[in-house]
């Protein structure tokens, strides 16, 4: 029974002119043949034997089309004021993101607790182009391969995150933002540790109210600097290039 609400709902949501269009219809057309047919339906008495006078049909009529026109004015109306607010929140809560290419990136490869396991954390700074303030960001794609070995399937890194995966962000100011990507993939480690050159693409999406924006971005960068400990593995990548792009935003 549910499924088949649910299903209603949905027709209902996605085709709300015809099914008024249908409901008139059948209000303007069925009602009066159905109260026609009771009325000529012979009685089982004479004491309730009726028939419906042709004014009060034609005043039933009149008052359904009214109704009609009514209703569909204010369906039009609200659907005109719902798009007019979508389109007004989208522009004012859109996130525009790009890759700082003056800041570098930077990755931290840390021994885990966990025997043979690591921690692995990719930081990127971002410029912020919006307004809107950020309440969440999440990664629905990951990638990461060596740039100088573009065929080696080993040197080639992608996670798909489904319906996307929490990203650690910081304001560093009202201009910028630090995000974190963790991993603990053996693959996506060997990848940072001895690529000299990568390139790395992910697609985020990022929540401003009740905004959600699609960007992708990608970028390609160098090795400039390795920190190296027993616990931990530091590398400082400079970027190349870089690009983002804005796929898509819509009303959560």
């Amino acid at each position: 029974m549910q499924t088949i609400i649910e299903k209603i709902k949905e027709v209902c949501k996605k085709h709300p002119i015809i099914i008024v269009l249908i409901i008139a219809i059948v209000l303007l057309v069925g009602a009066p043949l159905i109260i026609q047919a009771i009325y000529h339906t012979p009685a089982p008495c004479e004491l309730l034997e009726e028939k419906i006078p042709p004014g009060s049909l034609l005043t039933y009529i009149g008052s359904v089309l009214t109704f009609g026109a009514t209703f569909m004015l204010s369906l039009l109306v609200y659907r005109s004021n719902k798009e007019q607010y979508e389109r007004a929140s989208i522009s004012e809560n859109k996130a525009m993101l790009v890759i700082d290419n003056d800041s570098g990136m930077k990755t931290d490869v840390l021994k885990s607790s966990k025997k043979d396991k690591y921690d692995i954390f990719i930081n990127v700074k971002l410029k912020i182009l919006s307004k809107a303030m950020i309440s969440r960001i999440h990664v629905t794609h990951f990638s990461a391969s060596d740039f100088d070995q573009p065929r080696d399937d080993e040197r080639q890194f992608y996670a798909d995150c489904g319906k996307g995966k929490n990203v650690t962000f910081q304001y560093k100011s009202k201009d910028t933002l630090m995000i974190t990507f963790c991993s603990t993939d053996e693959k996506l480690r060997n990848i940072l540790c001895t690529s000299k050159k990568l390139s790395i693409g992910f697609d985020i999406v990022i929540t401003c109210e009740d905004v959600k924006t699609i960007l992708t971005m990608n970028m390609n960068c160098t090795t400039c600097e390795i920190i190296g400990e027993q616990t931990i593995i530091g590398k400082i990548f400079d970027i190349e290039n870089a690009n983002s792009a804005f796929l898509d935003a819509y009303i959560a």
